[in-house]
């Protein structure tokens, strides 16, 4: 065969390939041959009928047949002719294109893994905040506890007070216009507020906020501007001033429950100590969690930045239109509506594609290094990771099998084994070094 790969930008190629007269001869005589050992055609016994009448009558199921197996054969020898070729995806044309001689020719897109060299990806080091559990911590994840379980009281004929409980209506607006037009994206809470409970200090709500309300009767609104912060998430709200209207509707003092009653509603049989315990423990659990997502995060990012290349365009817009789907999924989630959701699509759909593209630098990145150091996925592993699955869905083991057979997805499967495999691998290299936390990074502890 005459083989020839043009490479081109965006991880492209073409495919040619000139199928010798004589190969495709041979591939449709045995087709043909095949046809005839199965076909039942009265008037002759089974493998009896000439090879013209076969012809004839599977005309058409032996061209296409023939296509797909010249196809095949044209496609496995041009690998087998350049090692180095990683095709991820190929567009194969429908029919092949016949010479007057007998030869056949096939023009195929190819999408091709992209080309980069590898950065250094062992030793990389990684700065994490120092943290651990101190019994402050815990202390306030008790006062927590006891927030939770506290019991409320109505209070009648008296206005509220700083330590109160208000259960208010409000409704927000910035610059005369709805918060979120100056925000550029939803901020529900922002808007409006329906039976919203808060304590009646310094830090409820809105810096400033809840003061503001002190000596209000129920059914009584007032109107209560603050200042937003210069560190509030939304960039476009901070140091603006935002104005709510508020009515009380509800005026309530909260008792928290003493230690006795706290532990018998949470642990009976127990003490305040053995609730101290299991706070500890579940602090650490969750923290360790969070910090083993910061290191693989911070590594990934890493690696990603060390190291540019084009990537497929096809594969960026597929990637780009699953997260732009995530995104606005999780928007609506939150209470976006349809028209906010539409204002903000160009945004959704900028933040869609770097998250795409950095996703998938970091899966061919991983792909590679896997590929380096043969990390290996055996089959028994493939198989634990499917019975979990099937235990977790319900479904009988092989019976999930086959239905994972059918979708395709047990290769998938394989390959999530393989970059979670890569990345354990990594972080075992990396070079972890804990730092203090910054002030602001200590406060939002503190605060959480």
């Amino acid at each position: 065969m005459n083989i020839s790969v043009q490479k081109q930008p965006k991880c492209q190629a073409t495919l040619e390939v000139t199928i010798p007269s004589e190969v495709v001869s041979e591939e449709r005589k045995q087709l043909v041959q095949n046809f005839s050992s199965q076909a039942r055609i009265p008037g002759f016994r089974p493998g009896k009928a000439p090879l013209k009448v076969i012809e004839k009558r599977f005309g058409s199921d032996i061209q296409q047949e023939l296509d797909g197996r010249l196809m095949d054969k044209a496609f496995r020898e041009a690998l087998q002719n350049d090692k180095e070729l990683k095709v991820i995806d190929v567009k194969m044309p429908e029919t092949l294109d016949y010479a007057a001689d007998g030869s056949a020719n096939l023009n195929a897109n190819l999408i091709l893994a992209p080309e980069f060299t590898l950065p250094d990806y062992k030793g990389i080091t990684i700065e994490i905040p120092k943290a651990e559990v101190t019994p402050e911590l815990v202390e306030q994840e008790l006062d927590n506890l006891r927030n939770r379980n506290a019991d409320f009281t109505d209070i009648e004929g008296k206005t509220l007070e700083e330590g109160d409980v208000a259960v208010i209506d409000y409704t927000g607006s910035c610059e005369g216009n709805k918060v979120e037009e100056i925000a550029g994206q939803p901020v529900a809470q922002l808007e409006e507020g329906k039976e919203f409970w808060m304590i009646v200090d310094e830090d409820s709500f809105l810096p400033g906020f809840a003061p503001q309300l002190t000596g209000l009767a129920i059914d009584e609104t007032r109107s209560v501007t603050v200042t937003i912060q210069e560190d509030f998430p939304v960039e476009n709200l901070r140091l603006k001033d935002l104005t709510f209207e508020v009515t009380l509707k509800g005026h309530k003092t909260q008792t928290l429950p003493s230690d006795e009653k706290l532990v018998e509603n949470l642990m009976p049989g127990g003490s305040i100590d053995d609730i101290r315990e299991t706070l500890t423990s579940q602090m650490r659990f969750q923290m360790t969690r969070e910090i083993d997502q910061l290191k693989e995060s911070t590594l990934l990012n890493k690696i990603a930045e060390s190291v540019d290349f084009d990537l497929p365009e096809e594969y960026v817009a597929s990637e780009t239109q699953g997260q732009s789907d995530r995104l606005v999924s999780e928007a609506a989630q939150q209470g976006a509506t349809p028209e906010q959701l539409a204002e903000q699509q160009e945004q959704i759909f900028e933040t869609a594609g770097q998250r795409a593209v950095n996703n998938l630098k970091v899966q061919f990145l991983l792909s590679e290094i896997a590929e380096a150091e043969q990390i290996p996925v055996e089959d028994n592993e493939v198989l634990a990771q499917i019975t979990e699955m099937a235990k977790r869905e319900k479904k009988p083991l092989k019976t999930y099998i086959k239905q994972l057979q059918r979708e395709r997805r047990i290769d998938s499967i394989r390959n999530q084994l393989l970059i979670g495999k890569t990345i354990d691998f990594l972080l075992e290299n990396a070079n972890v070094v804990e730092i203090e936390p910054s002030e602001n990074e200590s406060e939002s502890s503190n605060d959480d």
